[in-house]
C-alpha cells in the first residue's frame, strides 16, 4: 500500500502494540500527542483486534480514532482470528462499528 500510495500517511499496527502505546501515553501524559498521530493518517491497519477485548480504555480511544478518521472519509484495515460478532468482551458500540 505504501508503495502504490505514497503520498498517504499509513500506520500498521497490532491491537497489543496500540494499546502499548496508549497506556505509555497515558503514563507520560502524552495522549494528545498520541491522539494527533492517529487521528491525521489516511489509512490505519491493526491487526489481532481480537487482543482488545476486555480494555475498556484503549477501546474507548480507538472508538473515538475510528470516529474520526470515518467522519474524515479516511480507511480502517482491521483483522482478527474470529468475526467482530464473536468478540463479546468488546464494547457493543465498537464492535458494531468494527462490522461495518
Amino acid at each position: 500500500m505504501k508503495t502504490r500510495f505514497k503520498n498517504k500517511k499509513v500506520i500498521y499496527t497490532t491491537a497489543d502494540k496500540f494499546t502499548t502505546d496508549y497506556v505509555t501515553s497515558i503514563k507520560k501524559k502524552t495522549t494528545d500527542k498520541l491522539r494527533e498521530k492517529y487521528r491525521t493518517i489516511d489509512v490505519l491497519i491493526i491487526d489481532d483486534v481480537q487482543f482488545l477485548t476486555g480494555k475498556k480504555q484503549t477501546q474507548e480511544e480507538l472508538y473515538n480514532i475510528f470516529n474520526v478518521m470515518y467522519e474524515s472519509n479516511k480507511q480502517i484495515i482491521l483483522s482478527g482470528d474470529r468475526p467482530a460478532r464473536e468478540l463479546s468482551e468488546l464494547e457493543p458500540r465498537l464492535r458494531s462499528r468494527f462490522e461495518w
